[in-house]
């Protein structure tokens, strides 16, 4: 008897190594996939995708700490096609996220389906680009900040209007676009 289960025991250590590999591997194909998973994407009541972005509709927009009007205010935003990102519906409200990560409420009225973007450039200004090319000739250099409406993306860049301007800029410079919009080819 001791010597079956000694035996089950080096036959256990043997397979513990293989083990160990098959978990390691399981893992780096999860972390690999982790983007796909991070961009599963569910539908709200409305039948739209969530977490989805949109903008302000009005020039001055309230944002709630709940659902409804009873809630109290939390902050204002001002100004026209402010992208945000909605996270959850209750009824005719949305709980919204914007660029730096504050969340509360807004009336679906207030917010409209769009493809603006705000620029994140950092510090410095960067240069609007007149191809999707870093060595492409410069249309204008745009601000930390800056607001614009996306026509497309490809191979990494999204042709962009800002005011007067359009041109290209880095994807990865852009805040209020998911994986899935506007698809690279």
């Amino acid at each position: 008897m001791v010597v079956l289960l000694i035996r089950r025991f080096a036959k256990m250590s043997l397979l513990r190594p293989l083990l160990t590999l098959g978990l390691c591997l399981v893992l780096t194909t999860a972390a690999l996939s982790s983007r796909a998973l991070a961009e599963q994407r569910t539908r709200g009541q409305s039948g739209l995708l969530l977490p989805r972005f949109v903008a302000t509709s009005e020039a001055k927009a309230n944002v709630r700490r709940g659902p409804g009007q009873e809630y109290p205010l939390l902050w204002q935003y001002q100004g026209l096609g402010i992208p945000l990102e909605i996270i959850a519906e209750y009824g005719h409200w949305r709980q919204i996220r914007d660029h730096e990560g504050d969340e509360g409420w807004m009336h679906m009225r207030l917010l409209r389906s769009t493809h603006r973007v705000m620029v994140q450039s950092g510090p410095h200004a960067i240069a609007l680009k007149a191809r999707p090319d870093t060595g492409a000739s410069t249309r204008a250099y745009v601000s930390n900040g800056a607001l614009g409406k996306v026509s497309q993306c490809s191979q990494g860049w999204c042709e962009i209007a800002i005011g007067d301007y359009d041109g290209w800029l880095p994807r990865d410079k852009l805040w209020g676009l998911h994986a899935s919009d506007f698809t690279d080819d």
